[in-house]
């Protein structure tokens, strides 16, 4: 072996060394970081040691983070806090990292496929949703202050440890179901619960085959006596949206509006009475249903400031059924909406008082005509129908964003929590069992009623 050679081996050895001693000094400080605070290496993010990026301040600056392989997102109305405590974010440093919103599929899994060694605070229940839905975050939790308790909530399709979940949420949209693997599993599994507001007529997918009498053990639709209320809005008196004494009938220029996208799979004949009441009294149609191309989106639906009235027609007649074009696109921009759908004691339920007209009030279209006209030409009359807001206002939900309303979490959380206490203590000696054919299927009519084709 000549000089030069032991001059590369010797140069080899010495560069082997400082790597060494280098990666010893590196992991050094990795220990020493993850004694005090949730840190990423420095290299991946300067300043990542810097005193002031404690653990909050991170969840501050970076909107959400992993920890633990689980992602944590702050709520805009609650403070989400860590999930797990110090010791296990130590045992687990190398996941912690930043990720963005809709990345967390490899981040989710201790969650899902390792529920039991997830430590629980000394009440707390977790959920996991089954299903389509395009929620904002994946995973998270509330703190339910009435319960002491906190509900945690993961989304995903894996279904292999659903029966080590305290609940399971299955939406409609579920995808492809498996049946007999799904009951398999329930048999040893806790709650399962039942999630859509859609009405039967167009979501019955969920539980035939096999799911409508030994799937489900609670309701969460927007039916009112479902086990978990979900209604598409809500009025609440107490807190005014405006000072009394507007003329709400100032600066509208236009009579009523309509927009509609589904023109022929609907279970009743909506298009005809349109129509029908265009013939007598003018009606602005937008959408493919009508003939003024508007684009679907919130520009559009400005247009509807200049209005007085708002059909507010739903596509199918089912109880409880009243959606965003009742809630949103009549109420958001000061109209007057004229409502048919369910009864009118369903949208009493719910509606602020005095606030809509119900087609089912008049017997033919003359005397709704007759109605609207009088009203458009009398302020203090349709002034009436708005004077709710001096006294309240209303919210909207929207089904992909039910994990944000921590009154709807917390509503979950109470069902469930009292489920599993009955069958602890053993006061239900059967699990309480929702047959789908009898308590959802029949509320929907699919007869076209000839009046509604009436122009007299």
């Amino acid at each position: 072996m000549d000089r030069s050679q032991l001059k590369q081996i010797f140069c080899l050895g010495i560069f082997l060394v400082f790597v060494s001693l280098a990666e010893v000094a590196y992991f050094t400080d990795l220990l020493k970081a993850s004694k005090t605070s949730v840190t990423w290496p420095s290299k991946r993010f300067q300043g990542a040691n810097d005193p002031k990026w404690t653990t909050k301040r991170r969840l501050k600056q970076n909107n959400h983070f992993i920890a633990k392989g689980v992602h944590v997102i702050p709520s805009s109305s609650e403070k989400f806090q860590l999930f797990m405590n110090d010791h296990n974010i130590k045992k687990r440093h190398k996941k912690v990292d930043v990720v963005r919103k809709n990345t967390v599929d490899g981040n989710k899994n201790d969650l899902i496929e390792n529920p039991d060694n997830l430590e629980k605070g000394s009440c707390e229940k977790i959920i996991q949703i089954v299903g389509q839905l395009k929620l904002k975050h994946d995973i998270g939790k509330h703190f339910c202050p009435e319960q002491n308790c906190t509900i945690r909530y993961v989304q995903s399709k894996n279904i292999t440890n659903i029966s080590r979940m305290d609940a399971v949420i299955l939406h409609h949209k579920t995808g492809n179901w498996k049946w007999p693997d799904l009951i398999r599993l329930h048999l040893s599994s806790p709650i399962w619960i039942y999630l859509t507001q859609e009405p039967p007529v167009k979501a019955d997918n969920a539980y035939q085959d096999g799911g409508s009498t030994v799937g489900y053990n609670l309701t969460m639709t927007y039916r009112h006596d479902s086990d978990i209320v979900f209604p598409y809005g809500r009025y609440i008196p107490g807190k005014p949206e405006i000072p009394p004494k507007i003329n709400w009938a100032a600066n509208k220029t236009k009579l009523i509006a309509w927009m509609a996208s589904n023109c022929l799979n609907t279970f009743w004949k909506r298009a005809d009475f349109v129509l029908a009441l265009n013939a007598t009294m003018h009606v602005d149609m937008y959408g493919s249903c009508g003939d003024i191309v508007c684009p679907r989106n919130n520009d559009c639906q400005n247009v509807l400031w200049d209005y007085k009235f708002y059909l507010a027609l739903e596509n199918c007649e089912c109880e409880d059924y009243i959606t965003e074009k009742f809630w949103e696109k009549s109420f958001m921009y000061n109209t007057v909406p004229i409502v048919y759908g369910t009864t009118r004691e369903n949208y009493e339920r719910l509606a602020p008082p005095s606030s809509f007209i119900h087609v089912n009030d008049f017997a033919n279209f003359s005397a709704l005509v007759d109605y609207v006209t009088y009203l458009d030409g009398n302020d203090t009359a349709y002034n009436e129908y708005l004077a709710w807001k001096t006294y309240g206002r209303v919210e909207s939900y929207r089904e992909r964003d039910f994990t944000e309303y921590p009154w709807l979490m917390c509503q979950i959380l109470s069902q469930i929590t009292e489920l599993s206490r009955q069958i602890t203590a053993k006061e239900r000696t059967e699990p309480k069992i929702v047959d789908m054919n009898k308590w959802w299927r029949p509320t929907c009519q699919i007869v076209n009623r000839s009046r509604r084709n009436r122009t007299d």
